[in-house]
Parts: C-alpha cells; sequence; structure tokens
C-alpha cells in the first residue's frame, strides 16, 4: 500500500512539473505569435502542453536509465557519450510522436521535414534530456549523502557504545583485581597475629567480613559518593587499629561540602594500605595517619599522609599493583582531568596527594550523607580528635 501510494505521487509529481514547464511554454509561444508570427491559440495550447506531456512519459525511463549510467569521477569518460546516443534518439522518438499524433488530433501538418525537425527542435529536447538527467543525479546524490550522514551518526553511536562498554569492562577487571589484592594482605596480617595475639585475629576476622560485604553493597558501581568510601576506609582502618592496637593515631578530615562528591569505589583504600605498610608499620609508636579532603569548586583533592621513613631515594619509588591499578582506574575514569602525586611531606612521613573533577552525588544519596554525617564518628573526626580509639 505504501508502494503503491509512493508510486502515485511520484507520477503526480513529474505530471505536474512538466505540466507547469508546458504552461510556460505556452507564454512564450503566446509572446512569439504576437510579436513575431501569428499563430492560432488552441495549436499553441495543444502544441505546447502535447511536447511536454510526451517527455512526462518519457521521465520514467530516463530516470531509469539516468540511474544505470550515473555520471561519477570514475565513469564519465564512458558513459558520457552514452547519454550522447540516448539523447539523439530521445530527440528522435519525440519528433516521431509530434509527427504521428497531427494527424491523429488534426493538427496541421508539419511545416518542415522530419529529418530538419530532429535537428531544429535539438536545443529543446537537449534541455528537457539534461534536466531530467540532472534532476536524478541531484535528487539520489542527496540522499546518498543523507543516508551517508545517518549511517556515520549510527556507526559513531556504536563507536561510543563499544567504546562505553569496553571502559566499563576495564574499569570491572581493574576493580575486580583489588579485592584479592587487599583480601590476601588481609589474610597474610591475621595469619600473623592467630599465635601472637589470638583475640586480635578474631576481630579482624570480624571486621574482615564486614568489609567484604560493604564492598559487595557496592560490586556494581564504579563511582560512590564520599561519605560511602570513608565508611568503607573506616571498615578497613578498624583492621589497621586491630593491628596496631595503641600505637596508631587515625584522624579523618573530611569538609561537609566534600562529602557527597562523587569518588571511584575502593580507590582509598590502595592509597591507605600503602601509607600504613610503608609508613604506620615502619614505626615503633606515635604513628600517624591523617586522611582529609577537601573541595575548591570543581575539584576535589584528597590527602592521605603519615609520619614514617617517607619515600625512598627522594620519591622515586616502584609502584605495586595496588598504586598501578589506582593509576589506571583514575585514567579510565578521568582521562587527563586527575592527578596522583606520592611525595615526602614537611616534618617527615609520605603523603598521596589526589586530585579529581568534583561531580555531585545523585540527589537520592543525600539521606545517607546526612546519616553518616550526623551518626557516624567522621563529624568527631572532622573536629580533630584523634587516637586509636576515639576514632
Amino acid at each position: 500500500m505504501n508502494t503503491s501510494r509512493s508510486r502515485l505521487r511520484t507520477a503526480l509529481l513529474i505530471f505536474g512539473i512538466w505540466t507547469a514547464y508546458g504552461l510556460f511554454s505556452i507564454y512564450q509561444s503566446f509572446l512569439f505569435s504576437e510579436n513575431v508570427s501569428r499563430r492560432d491559440t488552441e495549436i499553441i495550447i495543444a502544441v505546447c502542453l502535447a511536447m511536454c506531456w510526451i517527455w512526462t512519459a518519457f521521465t520514467p525511463v530516463l530516470v531509469w536509465l539516468a540511474r544505470r549510467l550515473r555520471l561519477t569521477k570514475e565513469t564519465w569518460a564512458i558513459r558520457l557519450p552514452l547519454h550522447v546516443i540516448l539523447f539523439v534518439v530521445f530527440d528522435m522518438l519525440d519528433v516521431a510522436i509530434d509527427f504521428l499524433l497531427r494527424p491523429i488530433v488534426h493538427w496541421p501538418p508539419p511545416g518542415r521535414p522530419y529529418r530538419s525537425a530532429v535537428i531544429l527542435q535539438m536545443d529543446g529536447n537537449f534541455a528537457n534530456y539534461l534536466g531530467v538527467v540532472a534532476i536524478t543525479h541531484a535528487v539520489d546524490y542527496q540522499r546518498w549523502f543523507k543516508e551517508r550522514r545517518e549511517r556515520a551518526a549510527q556507526l559513531e553511536l556504536q563507536t561510543a557504545q563499544l567504546e562505553a562498554q569496553l571502559t566499563r569492562a576495564r574499569l570491572d577487571a581493574l576493580k575486580m583485581q583489588l579485592h584479592p589484592h587487599f583480601l590476601y594482605n588481609t589474610l597474610h596480617a591475621i595469619s600473623e597475629l592467630i599465635h601472637e595475639d589470638p583475640r586480635a585475629a578474631e576481630r579482624m576476622v570480624t571486621h574482615l567480613g564486614e568489609l567484604l560485604r560493604m564492598a559487595l553493597e557496592h560490586s556494581d558501581l564504579q563511582e560512590v559518593p564520599l561519605h560511602d568510601e570513608i565508611a568503607f576506609i573506616d571498615a578497613y582502618l578498624d583492621i589497621e587499629r586491630c593491628r596496631h592496637s595503641d600505637r596508631l593515631t587515625i584522624t579523618i578530615d573530611i569538609s561537609s561540602d566534600a562529602l557527597d562528591a562523587l569518588v571511584p569505589h575502593l580507590i582509598l583504600q590502595p592509597l591507605v594500605e600503602n601509607a600504613s605498610r610503608h609508613g604506620v608499620a615502619q614505626r615503633l609508636r606515635d604513628a600517624e595517619l591523617r586522611i582529609s579532603a577537601t573541595r575548591n569548586l570543581d575539584l576535589l583533592t584528597i590527602v592521605i599522609e603519615d609520619n614514617g621513613p617517607g619515600l625512598p631515594n627522594g620519591g622515586d619509588v616502584h609502584e605495586g599493583v595496588g598504586l598501578q591499578n589506582t593509576r589506571a582506574r583514575l585514567g579510565a575514569l578521568y582521562g587527563d582531568s586527575y592527578n596522583l602525586e606520592l611525595s615526602n611531606r614537611e616534618g617527615g612521613g609520605a603523603q598521596a596527594r589526589l586530585r579529581i573533577p568534583y561531580r555531585p552525588a545523585p540527589p537520592e544519596t543525600n539521606e545517607q550523607q546526612r546519616w553518616v554525617t550526623e551518626s557516624s564518628p567522621l563529624e568527631s573526626r572532622r573536629m580533630g580528635s584523634a587516637g586509636g580509639d576515639s576514632t
């Protein structure tokens, strides 16, 4: 049904265009009749419309031939001569039909022989032939460019979707590497305490179970609000408190306008673990670990500091799986819009400074943020309290 309607519309359009051209020819013929050679009005109208309607019948065939013999950069040298031959054929056919119709419709006989008519009508018929071929090429090329743009847009969309899926798969793989990494390290620490301090080892197993539960809660997310990440780190630090007991002071200082910032899930754990292993663990007493976060317009800065021996060789350190994984995830999420620096701290110790673009968490996390701010120990830590028990 749609195809039949489309063909009918095309036929009516072709008929209308040629009829309009015939009316224009009638107007020109009237001017010629008034100023040059007097002609009968009925004959002028009949001849002009008949000539145009003959080309109306020619048009579908010409369109088909124009598409079959489309002129392109590669084919014009071969196909252009074929179009010249076809033009001559249609010119001769037009004049022949004109000669055949005259006695049937009682028009005056032609005032010139057939051969002369073919030559004399060649200019007008050339314009007709050229017009049909040119319009066919223009419509086809316009359609081709439109389809090409649509295909390019679709391909670009598919490429973007594939890149997003690839990035997602890469992030998931990097994230999953962290689970066995810190799990292995924690289990190793527990095995060391089993004989030395069984009670502490038991508490560490309990905290590890809670830690894994929290990690699995957000296993399908790449970014979480900072307050969720701090809650996870707090659970992780419970294990560190069991290991280092009273000799460890932990301070967490998170500005209120940074709590709703989106950060990569599990991004702080490798940095905190690095500070604990290479900083806190190297001190026999008075070990300190500080985590702070501030927001400056569209930039979120997180700093993790310790008072250990600092970085060897002036900061030129070999980065293990955790730090390499962290940089890879940050690069996949933020491109060149992040910065992670490891350096020695003034007064001794080392610090890791992470800067990422600030993006607020969705509104549905506001209630959770309010609960964390009001009910958790974060508020007391922001006020500056410290110590293994108070934190």
